[in-house]
């Protein structure tokens, strides 16, 4: 099922709004909340990537290529999935560091440019899940400088979460679909 909703007061609203705090707390309420630093700089990455994306999608090189797919983000070179889906006749491709560091924004205009261009029916998007993952949780109960070794890993990985949930919202606008290969959380 595509997940953007069919009509503006849909129940499913609230999907196109995910990450985004402001939306989750009513002001008529007056909730008190300060946004510690990695809420802050998660919002600023979303909002820097999505004026990029946004940017990207004003060139004038922009043509369209056949659909794809899938579309394969923060993957290995010999990605199976990308593989198997050509393997099968339809097309895949795959974004990698090869195609680009999504850390600069070289790379995340070039993983721009083929969203926009190949219109991907699924984007498989795979993040590092180290920093997330139940053994960090595990390690940062362990020490001060086990939990200051995880926090550092969060913040140098943040980009990614922050680039998952504007791909996310790309493709829910455009009633396509996202999939989140690792569980962010405790496992």
């Amino acid at each position: 099922e595509p997940c953007a909703a069919d009509s503006p007061s849909s129940p499913l609203d609230h999907l196109l709004n995910a990450g985004d705090w402001e939306y989750d707390f009513d002001p008529d309420h007056n909730h008190q909340y300060n946004m510690n630093y990695i809420q802050s700089k998660f919002n600023n990455l979303v909002s820097q990537f999505t004026a990029e994306l946004n940017e990207v999608s004003t060139w004038d090189s922009l043509r369209h290529q056949p659909r794809l797919q899938v579309l394969e983000v923060f993957c290995s070179p010999e990605s199976e999935l990308t593989r198997q889906v050509n393997q099968l006749g339809y097309r895949a491709s795959r974004h990698g560091i090869q195609e680009g560091d999504l850390s600069s924004k070289g790379g995340r205009q070039q993983l721009f440019k083929t969203l926009l261009e190949s219109r991907p029916q699924h984007v498989w998007f795979s993040p590092t899940c180290g920093p997330w993952c139940a053994w960090s949780f595990l390690n940062e109960s362990q020490s001060v400088a086990g939990f200051q070794h995880v926090q550092e890993q969060r913040d140098q990985h943040l980009y990614q979460l922050a680039l998952g949930l504007v791909l996310y919202r790309y493709q829910c606008i455009h009633q396509r679909h996202l999939h989140w290969e690792q569980q962010i959380g405790r496992a």
